[in-house]
């Protein structure tokens, strides 16, 4: 097949990930030479691209940056990029915890409004930064010193509270108000448990106008808890929201950096990212099993679909945008353009498993065929119904 790359397209286990050459430009052009290799469906993610991305946004926010690690918590895709992780990464369950606990150099912030005292004292036992969602976790962590002293910690204040008009409902059900952050202030101080910063984040693709405006506001909400703890904080953790195309609107994020420069002389700031990092560094790719027309639309039913990326189903999205899949041919052979739209359907019995959708004038798929849709990287191989049906999970390929 005409640009093709021989590989040793394996999927991922407890060992090393399969290496592929680094002459691939693209996860595209990988999956195209290795269309008959692969087992489908699957996912596959580029490090390279991984740590391209955050270096891209952490120069231009110009601050310190956390990697969300929950956008993809892939092992092996996270002992590749590590290294290049150097303000630490931040997690939300044990199991993430697990694999950075290894890493003792790097910074590691934990942060689960649900967490539990086995989940506390793993945290504070890795010596990471728990960020202070509530009361009880305050009093989780001042059980904890019977034995250790955590790490100063972060406090976590709902966005409501430094949003320009500042009025009910809270903006989400995280962090604390004013008024439990001051209370827990003084019940730390009295524990011994120092305080490092403060910590707030207005929600996925949040970022945007009034970003710079919630800094400033987030440092006069500081300012009111310094006036109580009697000394400053070191940090403020201003969240981020950023896209995964981000960089489509990087003047924006430009403009913003810069109205944040009163904060660099007293603070180390920070943001954090997922999306905006990892989105542009994976694909999911699903092979044709069928194909069929219904009141004169093309059907095409592959082996994967919202069992093993139920993000691409966009069921929670009140109007669906599809997205349109690149098209990789199972042989030479010559294919059709089709009279009419393509919807690209999943393997399950739901009748919302439908993962894509080609105009008329697409390529018209056959049997054996691979469906290529990119920008697969944060949460499609995560947030998954993927006990339904028994499904069988994707497989997961890592690119160099």
């Amino acid at each position: 097949m005409e640009g093709s790359v021989i590989v040793s397209a394996r999927p991922t286990t407890h060992q090393a990930p399969p290496l592929i050459p680094k002459e691939a430009s693209s996860l595209e052009m990988v999956v195209r030479g290795e269309a008959t290799r692969f087992s489908t469906p699957c996912y596959v993610f580029d490090p390279r691209i991984v740590i391209e991305r955050y270096n891209m946004l952490r120069s231009t926010v110009r601050t310190s940056l956390i990697v969300s690690l929950k956008a993809n918590p892939t092992a092996d895709l996270f002992s590749r990029c590590f290294h290049a992780f150097v303000d630490g990464v931040e997690v939300a369950s044990e199991a993430e915890l697990s694999i950075v606990v290894g890493r003792s150099k790097m910074r590691k912030f934990v942060n689960n409004p649900s967490m539990d005292a086995a989940f506390m004292r793993s945290a504070v036992a890795a010596h990471a930064t728990v960020i202070v969602d509530n009361l009880r976790h305050v009093e989780l962590l001042v059980a904890q010193t019977v034995r250790l002293k955590p790490t100063p910690v972060v406090l976590r204040l709902n966005a409501g509270i430094i949003r320009e008009k500042r009025s009910p409902p809270p903006s989400d059900h995280f962090g604390m108000d004013l008024s439990d952050a001051l209370t827990a202030v003084e019940r730390l101080g009295a524990a011994g448990i120092g305080i490092a910063g403060c910590h707030s984040f207005a929600g996925s693709y949040s970022f945007g106008q009034q970003s710079a405006i919630n800094a400033r506001n987030m440092a006069e909400v500081v300012a009111v808890i310094e006036g109580r703890l009697g000394y400053r904080l070191t940090m403020i953790n201003l969240g981020g929201g950023f896209a995964p195309t981000w960089e489509d609107k990087k003047e924006e994020v430009v403009k913003y950096a810069a109205a944040l420069d009163p904060l660099h002389a007293t603070y180390t700031l920070f943001h954090e990212s997922g999306r905006g990092i990892f989105a542009r560094a994976g694909a999911f790719a699903t092979r044709v099993v069928a194909t069929k027309i219904l009141d004169g639309q093309h059907i095409v039913i592959c082996d994967g679909g919202m069992a093993q990326n139920f993000l691409l189903s966009q069921t929670e999205n009140t109007l669906r945008n599809l997205a349109s899949p690149v098209m990789i041919a199972s042989d030479m052979d010559e294919r059709k353009i089709s009279t009419s739209p393509i919807r690209f359907v999943g393997s399950t019995c739901n009748k919302n498993d439908v993962i894509g959708h080609s105009p008329a004038g697409s390529i018209l798929p056959r049997p054996g065929d691979i469906c290529f849709f990119e920008n697969c990287g944060a949460y499609n191989a995560t947030y998954t119904v993927a006990k339904f049906l028994g499904s069988r999970p994707a497989q997961i390929y890592i690119n160099g």
